[in-house]
């Protein structure tokens, strides 16, 4: 395990440690433990001096003792899950995921909700939070402080313990079901702009476990945005079709590859739409977008690559991808990065490239209170050094004019 990360466990081990020992806590642990250990992803990477390491993390965590927040609990038990660089492994807590969005305006369920046992309240912060809104508000779109939307709600996000960890609250007055001034988040530095997280659901109150969370251009690629990132134009309008094949001009094309979902429905769509265009690109240039691609299986995307290859013997391929281009969408750009006469265009990944499940199992922890997503694909293609790091693009573009106008522009400019 990396030393520190490691450190950095033991650090927030020590944070509200107070409490008696929860046997529930203790089994969940072991668990969690022992579902973690049989991951391809652990069995790739924690062997040697790493495996002490590993299991002296469980001993401490053993140990521990927990604060009756359930921040505190949750934020432990993922504790596991740090050392192993697998970010589609998942772990959250489930008690209240019938209560949906759309609830908070019925008083009547509200109400219920409020009353039902799986409701929570989590800590309110002893600062003035009028004092703190108008602080946040000054802070800088390229700060991970300032006051995030989501849903209608405001948090407001702020640096405790050091400049590498933050808290989020609640700002809006008028939720049904938080308080203004309680705590929705807790973020923990990992590298400049990549954290660990504990997110409250907005809706439910539930707590769920990010283990690579991006901050980009004010933008939480988890969490929520600020309101001024609304003019950052590397991300694609979500109205967009998610297969489309245009012309921008006699010598370039524009092909759009927004999803590789590997459903009957979807695999269909699929080849429909592969069946249209396989014959089609013809320009001397290709743009192809795989923006916001949040991956899917090579069964959907393999039949594009064989003609991107075939394509790449005669043309010129441009790919844009950005911080929203994820999983199998990276394995795709990664091989596109082996044929000829390909080059990557916008912002790093996301760097969720290298593991993941075929059948998509969940298993409940014995308490009944979380969830852990476990994955069970090993690594198929040397993706490792990407994971939790991204694919960078050969060049990065600016985020406040149109992406594909840019590429054009260098594409007219080589010529």
């Amino acid at each position: 395990m990396n030393k520190f990360i490691f450190s950095l466990v033991l650090t927030f081990l020590s944070i509200a440690g107070f409490g008696q020992q929860n046997s529930a806590y203790q089994n969940d642990l072991q668990f969690l433990y022992e579902a973690l250990i049989k991951t391809p992803s652990y069995k790739d990477q924690i062997t040697g001096n790493k495996k002490q390491e590993y299991d002296l993390l469980y001993q401490q965590l053993k140990t521990a003792k927990i604060n009756p927040s359930g921040f505190d609990s949750l934020f432990k038990l993922s504790s596991l899950l740090w050392p192993i660089k697998d970010n589609h492994l998942g772990f959250y807590e489930t008690a209240n995921q019938e209560f949906k969005a759309n609830m908070l305006t019925d008083t009547a369920l509200v109400k219920k909700f409020r009353q039902s046992v799986n409701f929570k309240s989590y800590l309110v912060t002893k600062m003035s939070v009028d004092s703190l809104e108008r602080e946040l508000r000054r802070k800088p779109l390229n700060s991970v402080e300032g006051i995030y939307e989501q849903g209608g709600m405001k948090i407001g996000i702020y640096s405790t313990m050091g400049s590498g960890n933050f808290t989020g609250v609640m700002l809006s007055r008028d939720s049904p079901i938080w308080a203004r001034g309680e705590m929705v988040l807790l973020l923990n530095r990992i590298s400049a702009d990549r954290f660990r997280g504990v997110y409250a659901n907005l809706y439910t109150k539930d707590l769920y476990f990010i283990k690579n969370e991006l901050f980009n251009n004010g933008r939480l690629y988890y969490f929520g945005s600020k309101r001024e990132s609304s003019h950052i134009l590397g991300y694609i309008n979500s109205t967009k079709p998610l297969l489309a094949l245009h012309s921008i001009s006699t010598n370039t094309q524009y092909l759009r590859l927004g999803n590789f979902r590997t459903s009957n429905d979807a695999l269909a769509l699929s080849q429909q739409f592969y069946n249209k265009i396989k014959d089609s690109l013809t320009a001397e240039n290709l743009i192809v977008d795989l923006r916001n691609n949040p991956g899917g299986g090579f069964k959907s995307s393999g039949k594009f690559l064989s003609l991107l290859r075939q394509y790449s013997h005669k043309g010129k391929i441009h790919v844009l991808i950005n911080n929203r281009t994820v999983s199998n969408a990276e394995q795709f750009t990664v091989k596109l990065k082996t044929y000829d006469h390909v080059k990557t265009y916008g912002e790093t990944t996301l760097g969720m490239i290298t593991y993941g499940s075929n059948y998509g199992n969940t298993a409940t922890l014995p308490s009944g209170k979380y969830k852990f997503y476990p994955t069970d694909m090993s690594d198929s293609g040397n993706y490792l050094p990407y994971e939790e790091m991204g694919i960078a693009p050969d060049f990065f573009l600016d985020q406040k004019s149109d992406w594909i106008e840019q590429v054009y522009a260098l594409i007219k400019q080589a010529k």
